[in-house]
Order: structure tokens, then C-alpha cells, then sequence
């Protein structure tokens, strides 16, 4: 998988020392293609790294010195973020909902049918909506209260509008 090149130093066309092994490269093929990093880097992945420099390789993953790896990205503590269910990224605090949406029920947010919905709100198809402020829902599609459905959209007759499906075509 990693080959190491050899380098030669030439005088007057005639080779003086391999040095091949003093300076270490890394290479891999990926996707068909080769991936050579140089001399002073090191291969994560698909992408080549300075080892001297502020960051890490996990298992493919580069991340910066600091941060650890959650599925295929990183994350700092430091900036208070956590890691749930191996990968997602989410504040502290918060949780997961539907299992790949973070919410934060300090902030009042709460998991409802798998969509996120500030307190108080119930699910309306995959949307959410509040009944205290006159919403209602309707084959779920969220209409305000006394409007009627008309296909995939909301009307009100006691404003004079009408039902008006068109059919395609």
C-alpha cells in the first residue's frame, strides 16, 4: 500500500548515494489514481498532512490537534461539542432526534415524531405547528384555523375564496 521512492544524488551524471530511506514519502492509490505526499507529510485518507503541524490522522479522518473524531469529521470539547450515536456532532446539551438532527430542549426544542419543534408545537406531516395560535392541521398540511383544504394547499370560503384544483396536463 505505501511505497517509498528512492531519491539519488548525482555528480558529474554519476549516482553518489540513494537516500531513499533517509527521506520517507508516502504514496496510495485511491480511486484509481495515485495519491504521493511529500517527503515531510504523511498520507490521512485521501489527503496529505505535515505531522509538525496541528494535526491528526484517526483512522482516515484529519482532524486538528485538540479535536477527536465522530464518524467522518471531527470535534472540539473546547468549543463545547459532543459526539452522539458515533456520528453526529452536536452542542452539549442537545440530543438527537429522527437520528440525525440535533435539538436542545434547554432552549425549549423537543423531538416530536422525529422533527424538531420549538415547545408547545405538535407534528403536522413532517412540519410543525402550534394549535394555541390558531393553526390547525388538515391531512397534514397546516392551515389556520376555519380554512379548509383544497388539494395540497389551504383556502378560506368565509373570505370569498374558492377551491381551484388544476389538473395536469
Amino acid at each position: 500500500m505505501f511505497e517509498r521512492p528512492f531519491f539519488a544524488i548525482h555528480w558529474l551524471g554519476f549516482p553518489l548515494l540513494l537516500i531513499g530511506s533517509l527521506l520517507p514519502s508516502w504514496s496510495s492509490t485511491v480511486d484509481g489514481g495515485t495519491v504521493i505526499c511529500p517527503p515531510d507529510h504523511r498520507l490521512c485518507g485521501t489527503q496529505c498532512y505535515n505531522t509538525h503541524n496541528e494535526e491528526r490522522c484517526y483512522d482516515g479522518v484529519l482532524c486538528r490537534k485538540g479535536e477527536r473524531r465522530c464518524g467522518l469529521q471531527c470535534y472540539s470539547t473546547f468549543l463545547g461539542q459532543q459526539c452522539l450515536d458515533h456520528s453526529i456532532v452536536c452542542g452539549k446539551g442537545e440530543k438527537l432526534c429522527g437520528g440525525n438532527r440535533c435539538f436542545s430542549p434547554f432552549h425549549g426544542q423537543q423531538c416530536v415524531a422525529g422533527v424538531v419543534c420549538e415547545k408547545g408545537e405538535t407534528v403536522c406531516g413532517n412540519q410543525c405547528y402550534n394549535p394555541l395560535i390558531g393553526q390547525q392541521c388538515l391531512s397534514a398540511v397546516v392551515c389556520a384555523r376555519g380554512q379548509l383544504l383544497c388539494g395540497d394547499h389551504c383556502y378560506n370560503p368565509d373570505a370569498g375564496q374558492q377551491c381551484h384544483i388544476t389538473s395536469p396536463g
